[in-house]
């Protein structure tokens, strides 16, 4: 059960890295509330995740009696969802890309701006439940310890765009939605190809 941990904690890892919303999130916090608003917004993130994790856990034994086509076909559609989002960050990396107004250095802010990132919900939708499929089989111990690899790899994901946000953000945000659409067009092509 420890490399699925190590698995799901890497591809999350992953998910965390990718540049604008997150990085985004974080240095609205730090502007409105210095430092601590910068953590409390980082503590909602986590949390956001958390939930997201223990409602695909939760319905992962429905997801998995309809077949394994099921779990392919969103792995497709997660895919192509990525990689359209990449391409319109790509096309339009002109624009900035601001924060929610709700995310101004609260936990609560946070929680609501990870819970709609949209790179979020399509790992949560897509490819967490085949990863996590032998999870519901194996107890509450496997749970728990992929809920704890989840947390921390989210603030281990996270600590880069903490220090970005610190730095004043000498990145504009064209070069981060160009990043961020380069990212996340490679993303999506590889996950909807590996469910081919």
């Amino acid at each position: 059960m420890w490399d699925l941990a190590i698995q799901v904690a890497f591809a999350n890892l992953a998910v965390g890295l990718i540049p604008g919303h997150n990085l985004a999130l974080i240095s609205a916090g730090i502007a409105a509330s210095g430092v601590v608003g910068g953590l409390r917004v980082m503590a909602g993130m986590t949390v956001a995740k958390l939930v997201w994790a223990s409602a695909v856990l939760g319905l992962l034994p429905l997801a998995l009696a309809a077949g394994p086509t099921l779990l392919d076909m969103a792995r497709i559609a997660g895919g192509l969802a990525l990689v359209s989002i990449g391409l319109v960050r790509l096309v339009q990396g002109v624009r900035a890309h601001a924060a929610p107004r709700a995310a101004q250095g609260t936990i609560r802010g946070g929680f609501a701006g990870s819970l709609i990132n949209p790179t979020t919900s399509i790992f949560f939708l897509s490819a967490f439940p085949a990863m996590a499929a032998p999870v519901p089989d194996a107890g509450p111990e496997a749970t728990a310890l992929l809920l704890l690899a989840m947390a921390l790899s989210n603030l281990l994901a996270l600590l880069p765009w903490f220090g970005l946000g610190l730095a004043a953000r000498r990145l504009g945000p064209r070069t981060l939605r160009i990043a961020s659409g380069g990212f996340m067009v490679a993303a999506g092509a590889a996950l909807a190809s590996s469910a081919l």
